[in-house]
């Protein structure tokens, strides 16, 4: 960030990033925030219930990390009632006690931008892969 970055970003859904845990994230972004810099994320969307879980670990790492948060992609892949007021009480939420979560989102069908390489598994694992 002294050389000219804006803060941190992360794209949780793909390898190498689906590697790291909340607390790594947490405290890395410790270290933007304290160079004024904000945490933008791709979320995970496998995390937890698959719908509003992948963007709480979002918020807390804002949370515990007291950076502001850009959350990209912002959308839902699972029908549920409620789903788009749900999202956006969330972010409504983190916002009242002065959390600053921005967000974007594309007006279209989903795609993929995911590029398959099997020096790079998918999913969550304690360790790095190897080769």
């Amino acid at each position: 960030m002294e050389e000219g970055a804006f803060g941190m970003s992360t794209g949780l859904d793909y390898p190498p990033g689906s590697y790291a845990d909340t607390a790594e994230l947490t405290e890395l972004s410790r270290e933007a925030a304290r160079l004024g810099g904000i945490y933008h994320t791709h979320v995970r969307y496998s995390l937890g219930d698959r719908f509003l879980d992948p963007f709480r670990e979002a918020l807390d790492i804002g949370r515990g990390s007291d950076i502001p948060v850009h959350i990209t992609h912002f959308y839902h892949r699972t029908t549920s009632p409620g789903g788009a007021s749900r999202m956006l009480g969330l972010v409504e939420d983190a916002r009242e006690p002065g959390l600053d979560v921005t967000f974007d989102s594309y007006p279209y069908n989903l795609s993929s931008t995911r590029l398959l390489d099997p020096r790079c598994p998918s999913g969550r694992t304690t360790a790095a892969p190897s080769g």
